[in-house]
C-alpha cells in the first residue's frame, strides 16, 4: 500500500499540483485517498491522459519517431483533447482520471437538453442531481458556492459526488482503473 501511495504523492509534488489544478499538499493526499487509490486508478493511464491534455493532441518526438510505441489516452480522453472542449469548472487532475465520467455527464446533460428543452432552473437542478446533491437541503447554495476554489475549479467533494452518481448509475468500470492483477499496484 505505501509504495503506490508513495507513486501519487511523487506525482503529485508541487509541480504536479501546479500543473494538474491541485492547490496544495493536503488537497494532494485528500486527491490520492478519496479518488485514486479507492478507485484504483492506472498511474500509465493517468499519466498518458496527462501527457495527452497538456500536448493538446499534439505529438511528441516519441510519437513521431515511432508511433506504433506511443502511449495511448483513455479512449473518452479524445472528446477533452482541445482546450475549448473541456468542461468548466474541471481541474485537469480530474479529466486525467475519470474522462469516461465527464463524457457520460455531458452525454447526461445533452440528453436532458434535447428531451426537455429545459430552461435554466431545470438543467441546473438536473446537474445537481447528476452531482448527488440534494436539492431540497437549505444550505444548498452555501454549498454550492463552498464547491468552487478561487480559480472557479470544483473542489475534490463535489466532485466524488460525480464519480460516485456514474458508478452507481452506470454500474460500469472505471475507464482509467487497474484492469489486470499483473498491472495492479494496489495488491499486496
Amino acid at each position: 500500500m505505501a509504495t503506490f501511495r508513495r507513486f501519487w504523492e511523487n506525482a503529485l509534488d508541487e509541480q504536479g499540483r501546479s500543473i494538474l489544478s491541485i492547490g496544495s499538499a493536503k488537497d494532494a493526499k485528500e486527491i490520492i485517498e478519496a479518488f485514486f487509490i479507492p478507485d484504483k486508478i492506472n498511474p500509465l493511464s493517468f499519466s498518458y491522459n496527462c501527457e495527452a491534455l497538456l500536448r493538446q493532441g499534439m505529438p511528441s518526438l516519441r510519437d513521431i519517431a515511432d508511433p506504433e510505441q506511443s502511449p495511448q489516452p483513455t479512449p473518452s480522453l479524445s472528446r477533452f483533447i482541445a482546450v475549448h472542449d473541456r468542461p468548466v469548472g474541471m481541474p485537469l487532475w480530474f479529466i486525467a482520471a475519470y474522462p469516461d465520467v465527464l463524457l457520460w455527464y455531458d452525454n447526461q446533460v445533452g440528453e436532458y437538453m434535447n428531451v426537455h428543452r429545459p430552461d435554466e432552473d431545470s438543467l441546473a437542478a438536473f446537474s445537481a442531481e447528476l452531482f448527488g446533491l440534494d436539492l431540497t437541503d437549505p444550505n444548498l447554495q452555501k454549498k454550492l458556492r463552498d464547491s468552487i476554489d478561487k480559480e472557479g475549479k470544483f473542489h475534490p467533494n463535489i466532485l466524488r459526488n460525480l464519480v460516485q452518481s456514474y458508478k452507481d448509475k452506470t454500474g460500469r468500470e472505471l475507464e482509467t482503473a487497474v484492469k489486470t492483477p499483473p498491472e495492479d499496484i494496489y495488491l499486496g
